[in-house]
């Protein structure tokens, strides 16, 4: 019995020598867990761009006149609307539809103001926006979406087909943008960047610098930080933080070219676009900023139908090859990496920001 009594007590003492003399562990060895968060990478923000016309801004109208409605064509152009909207909405991701003058009021005229494709694309979530290759088109293009179709207009883009034939650019630019304002437009979407550069004329008027921070559109191929362009002073490279205009920037509409403006768009299309969206994830791996970045993308309702006249509906394999893309888009989506917005979500969630 006293053996036994010594033998624990022996066994006791050993067993507080060996705690007291455990090695402190190196805050290398420590648990991960406990160890400081890695820095988080922030989510892209994610817009399409539909820029919601024909070959010709007067379609479905016969002509310039906008008089006499074609109602085939009327009927294709809000089918291909409608169908590329339920690719989109599959994913949850909602469109930025800027439609021009005579799409808008052709469209409302043929289906009425109560029941038209542009109102079903505003209650699902989507945006309407208008879309003008000149400045002198600003104001029917306004009317025609407020007064024919009943619609609030949240977004303005297609300035800059005007403004590069111009001999003073920055004010062109400058003359769109008040023009918009002057509606009521704080939301802008463009591309100041083409991918093959031989257009990017505000380049060399911006020195390369536009807004603060965009440096990466040559990888991207869209400047990625929103900013407000000084308009008023003529200088739309800067960034004023008094401005009233975000301008968000899409990637060129030139990510199509590959041999020459298709008719309709092809898997192949989009596995070059990805290539850019790729290297904008990268962008927010690698640099994790600290203010919203954005990465979008545009293309026309035409590259959606077989012909540039709307003389068919919406072409089955390139909605195929656009849910593929937005497939791969959403596999980013589901980690947190992307966040899908339309261009005034993008605008608001600026201003919040800043």
């Amino acid at each position: 019995m006293n053996c036994l009594k010594f033998f624990l007590i022996f066994l006791f003492l050993a067993g507080c020598s060996s705690k007291e003399e455990e090695t402190p562990v190196s805050p290398e060895e420590e648990d991960p867990n406990t160890s400081e968060e890695e820095e988080v990478t922030p989510a892209l923000y994610f817009f399409y761009a539909n820029h919601t016309h024909l070959e010709g801004d007067y379609l479905p109208y016969t002509d310039s006149n906008l008089e006499q409605i074609r109602p085939l064509v009327a009927e294709n152009i809000i089918s291909t609307i409608s169908a590329i909207a339920d690719v989109f909405d599959s994913y949850g991701a909602k469109i930025t539809f800027e439609v021009v003058y005579g799409t808008s009021k052709g469209i409302c005229e043929h289906q009425g103001i109560q029941d038209n494709v542009f109102l079903d694309m505003s209650s699902r979530g989507h945006e309407i926006g208008v879309h003008t290759h000149r400045t002198a088109d600003i104001e029917k293009a306004m009317q025609n979406l407020t007064e024919y179709c009943q619609i609030p207009v949240s977004t303005a883009s297609g300035f800059m087909a005007e403004v590069r034939n111009s001999d003073t650019p920055q004010a062109s630019l400058s003359e769109a943008l008040q023009s918009y304002a002057q509606w009521g437009i704080h939301a802008a979407t463009e591309n100041l960047v083409d991918l093959d550069n031989s257009t990017f004329l505000f380049g060399e008027l911006c020195n390369y610098e536009i807004g603060v921070g965009n440096d990466m559109w040559e990888a991207t191929g869209n400047l990625m930080f929103p900013w407000k362009p000084d308009y008023e002073n003529g200088d739309n490279c800067v960034h004023n933080p008094e401005g009233d205009i975000v301008m968000t920037d899409h990637v060129s509409i030139a990510w199509m070219n590959l041999q020459g403006h298709p008719d309709v768009l092809t898997t192949e299309h989009f596995d070059n676009l990805k290539r850019y969206f790729d290297e904008a994830l990268n962008y927010m791996e690698r640099e994790k900023p600290s203010k919203i970045a954005v990465w979008g993308f545009v293309s026309h309702l035409t590259e959606f139908m077989l012909g540039d006249q709307g003389e068919s509906g919406p072409f089955t394999p390139s909605l195929d090859a656009l849910n593929e893309f937005l497939e791969y888009v959403d596999s980013y989506a589901q980690q947190g990496r992307v966040q899908y917005a339309t261009v005034s979500q993008i605008r608001d969630l600026y201003l919040d920001l800043e």
